[in-house]
């Protein structure tokens, strides 16, 4: 992507957003990552410091290892919350509905759910297992938070961004319904820096949003593809 180019607000503003959710998305996933290792405190052998997942089938155990854990859910978030609504809050009551609904907001496990997870695997709640279900957590969080990129754009913005991406002259802008149809075109011309007819030919666009020569040319492309010539 072209950094010197002009880039009108409303696609700048997509951007920022963007770059904010992955800021999110990457700090969240710290927090994950960082939770377990909080939690292997409980598990840790005396002896040789090491974790000792055996302890795990011991339900006492369970017990604090999910209380460390969350106890760093709830302090993490609310050092990411006071960063954006200033200093003195505090975290909700420990086992409270209030918690459950405050950790499933900024962090996207609750401690009922937790509880559930380590009390079902146990000693079988390893970091490997810890991380599945982070990512599983991570992909619904990103899967709620993109469509917040594009939130402020709207239909009148769809030729703004087919020329920004410098591909306006082979669509018919105006058989394009809706901004989310060409949302994905920002990402992949900020992934590649240019867009191509040959891009657009493997896109899963649909065909009337095309000129007709734009069709043709592609219509070439594909079947290029297909011979392997």
């Amino acid at each position: 992507m072209d950094d010197k180019k002009k880039v009108p607000k409303h696609i700048k503003e997509f951007f920022d957003r963007d770059k904010k959710i992955q800021q999110l998305l990457e700090t969240t996933q710290d927090i994950h990552s960082l939770a377990y290792s909080k939690g292997l405190e409980a598990i840790k052998d005396k002896a040789t410091g090491r974790p000792d997942h055996d302890k795990l089938e011991d339900t006492a155990v369970q017990d604090s290892m999910i209380d460390k854990m969350i106890d760093h859910y709830k302090s993490s978030a609310i050092e990411k919350l006071s960063e954006l609504k200033g200093t003195g809050l505090k975290a909700p009551a420990k086992g409270s509905l209030e918690e459950d609904i405050f950790l499933q907001k900024y962090v996207g496990i609750t401690r009922s759910r937790l509880t559930e997870i380590v009390r079902e695997a146990k000693s079988g709640y390893t970091q490997k297992a810890h991380e599945k279900i982070r990512d599983d957590l991570m992909k619904q969080q990103e899967k709620g938070l993109k469509p917040l990129r594009h939130a402020h754009l709207e239909k009148k913005h769809i030729d703004d961004i087919l020329k920004y991406v410098g591909v306006g002259k082979h669509f018919e802008a105006g058989n394009i319904d809706d901004v989310t149809n060409v949302v994905g075109l920002l990402d992949a011309y900020k992934a590649k820096g240019e867009l191509t007819l040959s891009d657009l030919a493997q896109s899963d666009l649909p065909k009337y949003f095309f000129k007709k020569d734009a069709k043709d040319a592609m219509k070439k492309l594909k079947d290029k593809y297909k011979t392997g010539a």
